[in-house]
């Protein structure tokens, strides 16, 4: 499996993002058009301490966090604050700030600061709809986060696009299962998947593995993940990208 995710490192702003999470499928689709794509995310961790970061807080909260932290940053804590599209947060006692609004990917996409959850604080994210995966250059996928309820990563077959309601996600997800949603990776809470069921598939967790199975006439196919229903044949699949379900 060759669709590859690794965790963002806690609090850099990454341009050309190592792949994230876990691994599965290839590594074509819509992600591999965006090869030149610049993409900058800002994470915050609070299990080192600090009050958790909720949605409610990014509305109303200006605190950031613990107001005993104190130091340079004052009461701002790693967990951060969202003024608008601005996120700012303290990272070795220094207040860091970026514009999410010129931060997600490439070629105008705008996009937005947001919690991405009780333990997770904010973050720069894609909006619902938009471009949520990017090719890096060592023919990986870069998973950035994405703006809404439960929201993930979600690849239809034509483009990876962020989507809300789908889930959330540890390590433990990857290769799993989320109803017809096949998880290939993770940026916790959100999960990063193939959408088996617009395929016409449907997901099958095994040993360790999961795939999309009974991918149907005309859908995009490769040899270990989205396999093709009885009858048909993936024609065209290369290592650098996805073949087509075919009758012979």
């Amino acid at each position: 499996m060759s669709r590859l995710a690794i965790p963002m490192s806690l609090f850099l702003l990454l341009l050309g993002l190592s792949a994230c999470g876990g691994s599965s499928g290839s590594t074509g689709g819509a992600a591999a058009t965006d090869a030149g794509a610049d993409t900058a995310v800002a994470s915050a961790d609070t299990t080192s301490g600090g009050d958790s970061a909720t949605s409610d807080a990014a509305a109303g909260d200006a605190s950031g966090g613990d107001a005993s932290a104190g130091g340079a940053c004052g009461e701002l804590t790693e967990v951060g604050l969202c003024t608008g599209v601005t996120l700012t947060w303290c990272e070795q006692d220094k207040i860091e700030t970026v514009d999410c609004a010129d931060a997600i990917g490439s070629d105008g996409q705008v996009g937005v600061c947001t919690a991405a959850g009780e333990e997770y604080g904010f973050v720069c994210a894609a909006k619902a709809g938009d471009t949520c995966a990017f090719a890096d250059d060592e023919g990986g996928v870069e998973q950035v986060y994405c703006a809404g309820k439960d929201a993930g990563c979600v690849f239809d077959g034509t483009a990876d696009t962020c989507k809300e309601n789908v889930g959330t996600c540890d390590d433990d997800a990857i290769d799993t299962c989320i109803a017809d949603y096949l998880v290939w990776g993770c940026e916790e809470p959100q999960p990063a998947v193939y959408d088996c069921a617009i395929l016409g598939a449907k997901c099958v967790a095994k040993d360790d593995s999961a795939t999309c199975q009974g991918v149907t006439e005309g859908k995009q196919c490769d040899t270990d993940v989205l396999l093709c229903a009885s009858g048909l044949s993936c024609v065209g699949v290369t290592d650098d990208s996805y073949g087509t379900c075919t009758k012979p």
